[in-house]
């Protein structure tokens, strides 16, 4: 990404949930080598590299690479998925959401898609990823139950991490061949509620 003033902006794809300290401290001496020296921490919890010089993102994005550091999230893909700290962290929380948000990350991260598709998974109805708000929304019922949303739009109820990946590649399918390019998956599924619901099977009687 471009910034105005000519320089790189290099945003990471990190695994969703806890960063490693190594990780952060490879981010810290690559920003002061390669860029200005500061990081952002955007609201889809990943880290942008500001101030790269044009002549040194290639050594960068080598040396990010080389370090287990994947740029990416940008562009018409599936962005960097989010999730809340879940049971690992959190006392309100129904369920562990890290294992699943990362099953997510392997399974979509970075899939060409007609537009941007964000994905946030929350381990309570509490919702503090705000599921409801994002193309594609899990949130944790407890006893690994989770409920499918998408623009909004509820898909039910699923049982396990094998459900919801399933659940969540047919979603993917449909608006892949559905959309026309540049359409965002919660507006196509706003407009087009029944017909996804319908392609899903859900009754939503």
């Amino acid at each position: 990404m471009r910034a105005p003033d000519g320089t790189y902006v290099v945003r990471l794809l990190l695994p969703p949930g806890f960063v490693p300290a190594e990780a952060l401290r490879a981010v810290a001496d690559l920003a002061e080598r390669y860029g200005s020296g500061r990081v952002h921490l955007t609201v889809r919890q990943t880290i942008e590299i500001h101030g790269v010089r044009p002549e040194r993102l290639r050594d960068l994005l080598r040396e990010l690479r080389e370090r287990g550091l994947e740029p990416g999230s940008t562009g018409p893909r599936v962005r960097q998925i989010t999730c809340c700290p879940g049971a690992d962290a959190c006392p309100n929380a129904l369920d562990r959401t890290v294992p699943l948000a990362r099953r997510l990350h392997e399974e979509f991260a970075d899939v060409w898609v007609p537009a941007k598709v964000k994905i946030a998974v929350a381990g309570c109805p509490r919702g503090c990823t705000r599921p409801e708000d994002n193309d594609v929304g899990v949130l944790g019922l407890g006893n690994d139950r989770w409920r499918v949303l998408v623009g909004g739009v509820a898909l039910g109820d699923r049982s396990g991490e094998e459900e919801v990946v399933e659940t969540i590649e047919r979603v993917l399918l449909w608006y892949a061949r559905t959309a026309p390019m540049d359409e965002r998956l919660k507006d196509l599924a706003a407009r087009e509620a029944e017909r996804l619901q319908e392609e899903l099977g859900v009754d939503d009687g």
